[in-house]
């Protein structure tokens, strides 16, 4: 899907839109082990950690509302690896609070002119394409 928010441009690729009755629902498939909400008072680190997951979610209905003219009513978590679905109603402060969340994030790397490494033994070793040129590659 491509989509803007204020002046940047994405493309996002949706695992799967589904309708069921009259509800859009956006699915992801997860092999990261994530935990429902606690719902309790204070958010605790796994809320914390399903609230930034569900950032990519909120921007995917973005395109969503733009093709149907609706949001979708549910965001939807498939993590497969625990055998586990979660599901969250959707929330229009919280698309709007991803659209700022996004743009401050670019704006902020934008001005960013010192890039330290971020270092982890499986995403150099499993993902990165660049990791046997890599500087830092020695040090894991």
């Amino acid at each position: 899907v491509d989509f803007s928010v204020g002046d940047y441009d994405f493309v996002g690729y949706v695992d799967v839109i589904a309708k069921d009755n009259e509800e859009i629902h956006i699915i992801d498939h997860k092999s990261k082990t994530l935990k429902s909400r606690s719902k309790r008072k204070t958010p605790t680190k796994t809320d914390v950690e399903l609230d930034e997951y569900l950032r990519q979610l909120y921007l995917y209905s973005i395109p969503i509302y733009n093709k149907y003219k609706e949001y979708p009513t549910k965001l939807n978590f498939n993590t497969f690896r625990n055998n586990s679905w979660i599901a969250e109603d959707f929330n229009l402060e919280k698309l709007e609070d991803t659209k700022k969340w996004v743009t401050n994030s670019i704006e902020e790397i934008i001005l960013e002119e010192k890039w330290n490494p971020n270092v982890d033994y499986w995403f150099c070793k499993h993902l990165c394409d660049v990791s046997s040129e890599c500087e830092y590659y020695s040090l894991m």
